[in-house]
């Protein structure tokens, strides 16, 4: 019912047995991370918006998937295509470094941010230039 407290503890057997991992935890409706549980799928192509004080950019960010490693690029119009390193990935928290060529200047970019389902948001943070937020959507 609306209003009543729900809690979910998913395991991949029963709650107690010896060879069960919880895999998910729920309480009142928000999903949390699980230590040692697995991490959320990040593998794809994405459409990201990073909002900064010149405006919005778009990008597109193509993920491979190892565990918790991430390897892929980082694209856009305007800084050409770039590997990203560093990349990681714990639960729902998703991390990735790309250095970047602009106006002859180069500098690290370093996301943190957040999975749910097919979106993720976060922070960039562009060195000198500050934090800016972004979000992403994964394209189907």
């Amino acid at each position: 019912e609306v209003g009543k407290i729900a809690n979910l503890v998913v395991s991949t057997g029963p709650l107690l047995a010896d060879s069960s991992r919880i895999s998910a935890v729920f309480v009142d409706g928000e999903q949390f991370q699980v230590a040692g549980g697995e991490p959320a799928s990040a593998a794809g192509t994405w459409s990201l918006t990073t909002n900064s004080p010149q405006g919005a950019m778009e990008s597109t960010l193509t993920l491979l998937q190892d565990g918790t490693s991430l390897t892929g690029t980082l694209a856009s119009d305007m800084m050409g295509s770039t590997p990203i390193r560093d990349g990681r990935i714990t639960g729902r928290r998703i991390s990735w470094s790309a250095t970047v060529s602009l106006g002859g200047n180069s500098f690290t970019l370093t996301y943190t941010g957040e999975l749910s389902g097919t979106r993720m948001q976060g922070t960039v943070a562009a060195g000198e230039f500050g934090s800016f937020p972004f979000t992403g959507e994964k394209r189907p």
